[in-house]
C-alpha cells in the first residue's frame, strides 16, 4: 500500500471549504471533509508517464459564507487534470480545474451555487499534499490520503501488473484567506500565502516552505520571524529567522517560496519542541504590490 501513489491529488475539497458563493463578490471559508474517487486518463503504474484524471467527491463543511456562519453542508467536488507521475509519486503538471455545487435541497437545480477553483498537488507514497486558489482570491490547503478503508488490498499488484484505472481517497481543507469567486477586475493584484503544518525537523532539512498565491505573474519576497518576547526566551539576538523569494509564473498561480534559516534559527530549532513565527512579506506585480502574512507554529 505504501506506493499506493495517489497521484492524483486532485482531490482536493478543494478549495472550499464551506459554502460557497454565487456572487463575483461572494466569500467563503470554512473546513471540509471529503470522500471521493480519482479515475485516470490512463492506468497508473510503476513507471512514471504523463497522464489526466477526472475526481469526483463529496464535501462535509462547516465555515462561513459571504461572513454568516454555516454548518455540515455537503457539497460536491468535480475536478479534472493532468498530471506526472506513477504508484509511488506524482504531481500536478498544470493547476486542475474544478467546481463545487451546493445543492439547496430544492427541485429546481436553478438555486444551486457553484464556484470555480484551481488546484496543484505532489503525492508521496499514499498522501497527498494540495494547495487551492480562489478563481477571484483567496487560498486554501489540503491533506489526502489513498491509503482508505474502501482502497483494494492488492492495489499495489495491480500496479505492477496492468496499472490501476481508479483509486479512492479520503481528504481535509482548510481556507488559509477567505476564498472569493467572479473573475478579478482588469488590472486588480490579489495575492495571498499559504502552510501546511510542518515540523522542525522538516524546516531544518528543507527550509520552511510557503505557498504564495498571486492573480497575476509576480514576485515574492518573505521573512519569517519571532516576536522579540519569544526571541529573547530562546536566546536569540535577532528575531529574523530566515529569508526566501520565489516568481509567480505569468498568468498567475502559485509558487513555494522555500524559507532558509540563519545559522542561529538552525540551532535553535534543534532543542526546542514548538515555537510559532510570522512569516511576512510581499508580492508584487505590474498592478501594484501587496503586503501578506502568515502565523505557524512548528511541533515536534
Amino acid at each position: 500500500m505504501a506506493k499506493l501513489l495517489v497521484a492524483t491529488c486532485i482531490i482536493a475539497a478543494f478549495i472550499v471549504p464551506t459554502g460557497i458563493a454565487t456572487a463575483a463578490d461572494s466569500s467563503v471559508s470554512g473546513k471540509c471533509t471529503i470522500q471521493g474517487t480519482v479515475t485516470y486518463g490512463k492506468p497508473l503504474t510503476d513507471v512514471p508517464q504523463d497522464n489526466t484524471y477526472d475526481t469526483s467527491a463529496s464535501a462535509l463543511c462547516n465555515g462561513t459564507v459571504d461572513g454568516q456562519p454555516i454548518s455540515n453542508v455537503h457539497i460536491a467536488v468535480h475536478v479534472t487534470g493532468s498530471l506526472n507521475g506513477s504508484c509511488g509519486s506524482a504531481r500536478s503538471t498544470s493547476p486542475g480545474s474544478g467546481t463545487l455545487t451546493w445543492d439547496r435541497g430544492t427541485a429546481d437545480p436553478s438555486d444551486d451555487v457553484s464556484v470555480g477553483f484551481s488546484e496543484q498537488f505532489t503525492v508521496t507514497g499514499t498522501e497527498a499534499s494540495l494547495t487551492y486558489q480562489g478563481q477571484r482570491f483567496g487560498s486554501a490547503v489540503g491533506h489526502a490520503t489513498f491509503a482508505t478503508s474502501r482502497t483494494p488490498r492488492d492495489v499495489a499488484a495491480q500496479c505492477a501488473v496492468g496499472g490501476v484505472k481508479e483509486l479512492p481517497f479520503d481528504g481535509d481543507t482548510s481556507t488559509s484567506s477567505p476564498l472569493v469567486s467572479g473573475p478579478l477586475p482588469a488590472g486588480t493584484l490579489s495575492a495571498g500565502l499559504a502552510l501546511r503544518p510542518q515540523s522542525p525537523r522538516d524546516v531544518l532539512h528543507s527550509g520552511l516552505r510557503v505557498a504564495a498565491t498571486a492573480s497575476q505573474s509576480a514576485e515574492c519576497a518573505l521573512v519569517a520571524t519571532v516576536s522579540r518576547g519569544t526571541a529573547t526566551k530562546l536566546h536569540l539576538k535577532s528575531t529574523k529567522l530566515g529569508s526566501g523569494r520565489a516568481s509567480i509564473p505569468p498568468g498567475g498561480g502559485s509558487a513555494v517560496v522555500t524559507i532558509k534559516l540563519t545559522p542561529a534559527a538552525g540551532r535553535m530549532l534543534r532543542k526546542v519542541r514548538s515555537v510559532t513565527m510570522t512569516v511576512r512579506g510581499t508580492i508584487v506585480g505590474s498592478a501594484g504590490a501587496k503586503k501578506v502574512s502568515r502565523r505557524v507554529t512548528l511541533l515536534r
